[in-house]
């Protein structure tokens, strides 16, 4: 059999029910007891890497909690609204281009790694807090203020070039983790709106300097930093400056900032600030000096 005939041999199997259907029994696992009912019913399926276009099968398994769909061809995923319990979803390395909105009443956590998505406009969910989207065709952020509960995004390895659209519903996003790192990032335009952010990571992008950087002195809960990579960390005094600015950190580039760092930073800001003394007063001292 030739590669091009053994190659469409698969797709015939994989299309075909009684094959799909095989691989649903065989992925599913946690015997547990079904929500609101006295029998037992499988809550896990693993269908990663099952040549899989279509999930309208998926459907006839209401009970499912945790589902892996990674390494397959779904570009449609809509029949996901169907599984009312489910709290978990791995859609990595897919064919998504476009997301749309998850009704699912426990959804929490949705993996999107490795897509083609560009946008994350039209995901609407009130519920998701967990989302990764890593290595997909993402220019910017807009979109996420339809994620009312999120807490954690990681968005690396995208094209990311801006945040996003300053809208009043930003203000109520309860995110506390972001990361945002390999993008092409030059300037942080609307973070200081994530007035939660505990934990930035924003390696390996194009943030040149510390005006830049003053954006984050609006965020007081943040605790945790990491600009490795960026030009902005080869300017002179760098961590000192950065120690000064968000007084609240306490890991700067995956290294804790230590007491004696604090108490350095303290006295390189004091001997700045007296250097910047105004130089009309220090002539009036000298001549005051001079009369004397």
């Amino acid at each position: 059999m030739t590669e091009d005939a053994d190659e469409k041999s698969n797709d015939t199997i994989e299309q075909g029910s009684d094959t799909t259907l095989i691989h649903y029994m065989e992925g599913l696992s946690r015997l547990q007891k079904a929500p609101g009912q006295d029998a037992y019913a499988y809550t896990a399926l693993d269908l990663t890497n099952k040549n899989l276009q279509g999930i309208e099968l998926i459907k006839q398994y209401q009970f499912i909690q945790i589902l892996n769909l990674s390494q397959n061809k779904i570009s449609d995923f809509s029949p996901l609204s169907e599984l009312k319990y489910l709290l978990s979803v791995n859609l990595a390395e897919n064919s998504i281009e476009t997301i749309s909105k998850l009704c699912n009443a426990y959804l929490k956590a949705v993996d999107l790694t490795r897509n083609q998505i560009r946008k994350l406009e039209g995901f609407q969910s009130d519920t998701v807090a967990n989302l990764i989207v890593n290595e997909n065709s993402l220019q910017s952020l807009d979109g996420i203020q339809q994620l009312t509960q999120l807490t954690t995004l990681i968005a690396s390895n995208n094209q990311i070039s801006e945040l996003w659209l300053h809208t009043e519903q930003q203000d109520e996003l309860p995110l506390e983790h972001l990361e945002l790192n390999s993008n092409a990032l030059k300037n942080l335009s609307g973070i200081e709106r994530l007035k939660h952010l505990r934990c930035l990571h924003l390696r390996e992008n194009q943030i040149q300097d510390m005006p830049d950087v003053s954006m984050l002195r609006e965020l007081d809960c943040l605790k945790s930093l990491d600009l490795t990579g960026n030009p902005v960390t080869q300017t002179e005094n760098y961590r000192l400056n950065v120690i000064i600015l968000l007084p609240n950190l306490s890991i700067l580039d995956t290294i804790p900032i230590e007491k004696d760092e604090v108490l350095k930073a303290a006295v390189f800001k004091q001997e700045r600030e007296a250097a910047e003394v105004n130089p009309a007063e220090i002539n009036a001292d000298q001549g005051a000096s001079i009369t004397q």
